[in-house]
């Protein structure tokens, strides 16, 4: 019945922290900062990896670390591959001047929204490649 229970909440994306025995991923909290220029929060800020890791975010929990392990590599491969393409859409949108001129004139906003979106994917993947996998038994969560 627990694994049942484990399974769903992996499939719902949720956690599952009063589960024995396992694993969690867990990523650094973020230093506060500024709003960009499209609205979307600014991506340039650091991540507190001083923070106590009971502070830290829980992202999923795992019966075993090889596990753990395998999904952080996982998220900082899709996350810096997603980066990249969307760098690479914006690359070939400044070469078309003629699709970067229509763009412009009629949505100004969108080409800071696209350079936000790749900044988010990036910060992303570092913050995956920050992430820590932490027993749930350890001490350093009370």
């Amino acid at each position: 019945m627990m694994r049942a229970i484990i399974l769903l909440c992996r499939l719902l994306g949720l956690t599952t922290p009063g589960y024995a025995g396992g694993w969690y991923f867990m990523t650094p909290p973020d230093v506060p900062e500024p709003q960009s220029r499209s609205g979307v929060i600014c991506h340039e800020c650091k991540f507190r990896l001083d923070a106590p890791i009971r502070s830290w975010k829980t992202e999923r929990s795992y019966e075993r670390v090889s596990e753990c392990e395998k999904d952080k590599a996982f998220d900082v491969a899709t996350w810096t591959q997603q980066a990249k393409d969307r760098r690479t859409s914006l690359q070939d949108l400044f070469r078309d001047t003629v699709k970067l001129a229509d763009i412009r004139k009629h949505d100004p906003t969108l080409l800071d929204l696209m350079e936000d979106l790749a900044r988010s994917d990036e910060r992303a993947a570092t913050r995956s490649s920050y992430g820590l996998c932490i027993a749930t038994d350890d001490p350093r969560l009370k």
